[in-house]
């Protein structure tokens, strides 16, 4: 079964587009995550909030090369993005829901995760070829806010609703 990823949204509330993940598809190519995982690297900073945990992962020099503001790096398995940089130190945040369904809700001060930039053309890529193109076109019909965070609900054509 294929899955819906939500690639972007107007900030007016109206559109949103899915995209769904192709393999092999000749017209049209998106690089993501490949799966390989580049090192090992400590949570230096932890802090949280009502709804929101904050983080600090030192990096070595070499990874860190190329990194902005607004970047998604996959951490522990979970794309999360860039939201400040301090020399080889990247922070990131991570909402409620995302806390819940994975294993960075248990994150401790000093433990380990694993980090992987996203693949860029000419990388080793270890056989994991990914594209894709958009499916289709949602509406955001709800934005629930409660404090550091913003839940959505979207209205789509029912085909779509298995995905």
């Amino acid at each position: 079964m294929e899955s819906g990823i939500l690639k972007s949204w107007s900030q007016n509330r109206e559109v949103v587009e899915w995209f769904t993940p192709r393999l092999h598809d000749s017209k049209t190519f998106l690089f993501m995550f490949t799966g390989i995982i580049k090192g090992k690297f400590p949570v230096v900073i932890l802090e949280d909030e009502p709804g929101l945990r904050s983080f600090e992962v030192e990096l070595s020099p070499e990874l860190c090369e190329g990194i902005k503001l607004g970047m998604s790096i996959s951490v522990d398995g979970v794309c999360l993005t860039v939201v400040k940089i301090n020399n080889t130190s990247v922070r990131f945040e991570v909402m409620e829901e995302t806390l819940r369904k994975t294993t960075l809700g248990d994150l401790k001060l000093g433990d380990f995760v694993n980090i992987e930039r996203s693949a860029k053309m000419g990388d080793e890529i270890g056989g994991h070829i990914i594209s894709g193109h958009v499916s289709t076109v949602a509406e955001i019909i709800d934005v629930h806010e409660s404090e550091n965070n913003k839940a959505m609900t979207f209205k789509v054509d029912s085909t779509w609703m298995k995905y």
